[in-house]
């Protein structure tokens, strides 16, 4: 579906009251565990924390609700909800990485992933300027569900349950996109404990490694 103005857009949210349910509905959890499962597999605990954020990234048009709700509804779905601010994103973030080309090419999957949610689970009147600033054109869909739908508290307990699977298995999870080293360890721990008794052994030696060369590395800085 397209719509060819701001003002068709505009149209379909008919309230002050109805902008401000999307933005606090806004499923910014479930978009980090989603674009942390894309890059899990990377080795290096930086690229998988980058390719996590660039799924975060289309997001920060949302900033324009700081100018007003005139301007959340005017930019937001605008300015990161398209193909340029994608190839943006993954361009500097890959500049970080180790992996340069797998962060950049993951980076570009988390992004568009993100942007699938969005058309799938933010209803549909809520479209996106994918092209800009090269096309003034909206895109949408005619079907999909709304923020506070069944649905998208299916994905983010699918998601929640995948990323959990994933750090009992790996031995990391995806709170390292935002958290100390020494946290993921021990949030795997606990999972591992819960729901893995048999992994809580090769956890334990794993934990004791990582302290010990942190003290290794502690002594050497002294």
């Amino acid at each position: 579906m397209r719509y060819t103005s701001h003002f068709d857009k505009c149209s379909a949210l008919s309230s002050l009251h109805e902008l401000e349910r999307r933005v606090k509905e806004m499923h910014i959890p479930t978009h980090l565990m989603l674009s942390w499962v894309v890059g899990h597999r990377l080795t290096a605990r930086r690229d998988r924390a980058l390719v996590a954020w660039a799924g975060l990234a289309p997001d920060l048009d949302g900033l324009s609700l700081i100018a007003g709700a005139d301007a959340y509804g005017r930019w937001h779905h605008v300015l990161t909800h398209g193909l340029v601010a994608a190839l943006l994103v993954g361009t500097l973030l890959s500049w970080g990485g180790k992996d340069r080309l797998k962060v950049w090419w993951l980076s570009l999957c988390a992004f568009h992933l993100h942007l699938l949610c969005d058309l799938l689970g933010s209803g549909t009147s809520w479209p996106m300027q994918y092209l800009w600033p090269l096309s003034e054109t909206f895109y949408g869909i005619a079907y999909g569900w709304e923020f506070d739908s069944w649905q998208n508290f299916a994905v983010a307990i699918t998601a929640l349950i995948l990323c959990g699977h994933i750090a009992i298995r790996r031995g990391y999870s995806f709170a390292e996109a935002f958290l100390p080293r020494a946290a993921d360890v021990a949030i795997v721990a606990a999972l591992r404990q819960w729901f893995s008794p048999q992994g809580t052994r090769s956890l334990g030696r794993e934990t004791r490694l990582f302290g010990s060369a942190t003290l290794e590395g502690t002594q050497h800085r002294q």
